[in-house]
């Protein structure tokens, strides 16, 4: 029986082992009373929260609040901003990347009743969002900017210091998306000329159901004190992991999907790495395979037990993705998207592509109509 192959980080929650032990560890009775506050479980509360501070550049004038889903994360950064800025000045106009406008949508649909106007801010031929589509999109009362600094599908980096920089300047806030940046590149929050940021704990391989968001600069976020502490303890472990691996995630990952993509260059002719040439996460590559869609490859590619990625956690396709990112119909229907790990090795990279290579060929005789 073939073993199963993970390559699709991107999306499918593979938590450490060690974050599994925090969250289902067995507490005593009175481990969460109200009323319970031990001299020990202030230390390691403080500790924790030093530690994620440090660990993501958290500003200690910053404050932040854990959540119980990313979604949720994005509904009080969006709450809090109505509240801060849109309610005082009637500045009603929310700028969203196409990209990011499906996991808004359930909050459009909320805060429309109450006047609040989104737009999607169309993007560059190389999927970027630049200053040019910002003074084309920005009108006198736009109150905030929304984008996430990753497509994980793609791997895109978004210039997000760039963009902020420029919102901040026309005075207008910013809320940055960085799930799929943490323990991938190499960053400081408080650096960020963003007023809001939230994240994902699943994203880093943390605990499944916390979201993160952070009120710095102009942004205002009310302190939380009513998560538990194992689930704090759990956060900052998965962040601590993921800052301690990514000087591997830069040179080891990096490598290997580099030798996924030559290999595969060489097995299928005129197969296509998708945006190659511009800035990406290490561990992401997009592929597109002559004469197949990917979709159905995607299907082949996880019954042979090699899982790669055609869909996000919002259902939005590669394929749409790619669509708004300005690539060809015939390269964004047969492209699939592949993430790696630090636990990815060379042997895996082989027998993928020998099973990649067996599926694109069940795949391209069904195209063709070859029985």
């Amino acid at each position: 029986m073939k073993p199963p192959i993970f390559f699709d980080h991107s999306f499918s929650y593979h938590p450490l082992p060690s974050i599994q032990g925090l969250v289902h560890k067995e507490y005593p009775p009175h481990a969460f009373s109200p009323c319970f506050q031990s001299a020990e479980r202030a230390a390691r509360e403080d500790k924790a929260h030093r530690s994620l501070r440090d660990k993501l550049g958290i500003s200690t004038a910053s404050l932040y609040y854990l959540t119980a889903s990313h979604q949720e994360a994005l509904e009080k950064m969006f709450a809090t901003c109505y509240l801060q800025e849109i309610f005082h000045s009637g500045k009603n106009h929310i700028l969203v990347s196409e990209l990011d406008r499906v996991a808004f949508r359930p909050i459009e649909n909320k805060w429309r009743a109450l006047g609040v106007e989104f737009r999607s801010i169309p993007l560059s031929e190389e999927g970027h969002i630049t200053e040019e589509m910002l003074k084309k999109s920005i009108t006198p009362r736009t109150a905030l900017v929304a984008f996430s600094w990753v497509n994980p599908l793609t791997g895109v980096i978004q210039p997000a210091y760039d963009i902020a920089k420029y919102c901040s300047a026309q005075e207008i806030l910013v809320h940055v998306d960085m799930s799929h940046i943490v323990g991938k590149l190499y960053c400081t929050i408080q650096d960020l000329p963003a007023d809001y940021i939230t994240c994902a704990a699943r994203s880093f391989r943390g605990p499944h159901d916390i979201g993160i968001v952070i009120g710095q600069h102009k942004g205002s976020i009310e302190a939380n004190a009513s998560f538990f502490l194992h689930q704090l303890e759990a956060v900052e472990a998965a962040v601590s992991h993921a800052n301690a691996t990514i000087d591997e995630m830069h040179l080891e990952v990096t490598r290997l999907r580099t030798l996924f993509e030559k290999k595969l260059a060489q097995k299928i002719p005129g197969a296509q790495v998708v945006f190659q040439h511009l800035e990406r996460l290490p561990s992401v590559t997009v592929i597109a395979f002559p004469k197949v869609h990917g979709e159905y490859l995607t299907y082949l590619l996880a019954e042979s037990k090699l899982y790669a990625s055609f869909w996000d956690d919002q259902q939005t396709s590669l394929e749409e993705v790619l669509t708004v990112m300005h690539v060809s119909p015939e390269i964004a229907s047969s492209a699939v998207s592949f993430a790696f790990s630090q636990q990815t090795t060379e042997v895996d990279i082989e027998e993928a592509i020998a099973r990649l290579f067996s599926c694109y060929q069940q795949t391209k005789a069904l195209t063709q109509g070859i029985p």
